[in-house]
């Protein structure tokens, strides 16, 4: 990687590292998220390169903190004003309970589908959703018994954004699935879809990262370490709305949806 010198009106600022710019007034070090590494070499000069006054330091990226997570635990009634939806027919979040758990539940109405609007949301980054859903009961339909939603918003009639769906087929076999709304009423265009093994009523991870116009997806059991992204696709809305999980009726037959926990990281 070749060296890149800035000069200002004192300092002559020289890193070696594709995608890492320096302002020479300010000495402001800015790095693309893609060139994020262990490690940026960033040298210092007072005058020009060639004198001896050089100072080297290097710069490290890490990973988010704590303190950039905003969490919602579902454990008390205060919790659920964070959940709010775009909606239908408008469906209510309550607090429920069991084997020492508490969690927020969420009965969708039989004719209407429920996107999720969490209120601490805040635009691209990382969402994580410790969650489960009932639906093996139910009628088989195509309709999603759970799903997330990314920059969903509703004009009239018509949606735009991004769900990421699971489901299972007529013959069982589970699924994770990522659309897009295409701004026709409720007219989707297919993303991706891939074979995801989860069971209806167990507790699970669902990771959803969007950044720019790239989609990322995982679900894994509660106990289990997160694996590679399952689901990697392409957007074409880029628009800003909603994020948050909800769920879809199957022929006029509610879903059960409880939710324990939900964080947001933002994108960096």
């Amino acid at each position: 990687m070749a060296e890149v010198v800035s000069t200002g009106a004192t300092l002559t600022f020289i890193n070696d590292g594709d995608g890492v710019t320096i302002d020479p007034q300010t000495g402001n070090v800015t790095v693309e998220s893609g060139a994020a590494r262990d490690s940026i070499e960033v040298k210092v000069s007072l005058g020009s390169v060639e004198t001896s006054d050089l100072h080297e330091f290097l710069i490290k990226i890490t990973d988010l903190q704590a303190s950039d997570t905003t969490r919602t635990v579902f454990e008390s009634v205060d919790a659920l004003a964070s959940m709010s939806h775009l909606y239908y027919v408008e469906p209510e979040w309550s607090l429920a309970s069991e084997a020492g758990l508490t969690f927020a539940r969420l009965v969708p109405a039989s004719n209407s589908r429920a996107h999720g609007d969490w209120t601490k949301a805040r635009g691209d980054g990382l969402y994580r959703t410790l969650l489960r859903w009932s639906g093996d009961e139910l009628d088989y339909s195509l309709n999603r018994r759970m799903s997330f939603g990314a920059r969903v918003a509703k004009t009239g009639a018509d949606w735009t954004g991004i769900r990421i769906d699971a489901y299972k087929t007529s013959d069982g076999a589970s699924k994770l699935h990522a659309r897009e709304y295409v701004g026709s009423k409720g007219n989707t265009t297919q993303l991706a879809t891939t074979d995801v093994a989860w069971e209806y009523g167990a507790w699970c991870w669902l990771d959803v990262q969007v950044v720019g116009d790239v989609v990322k997806a995982r679900l894994y059991p509660e106990d289990s370490t997160a694996p590679d992204w399952q689901i990697v696709v392409k957007t074409t809305q880029l628009a800003n709305g909603a994020f948050g999980p909800g769920g879809f009726p199957a022929l006029d037959q509610s879903p059960v949806i409880d939710i324990r926990e939900m964080s947001y990281q933002p994108a960096t």
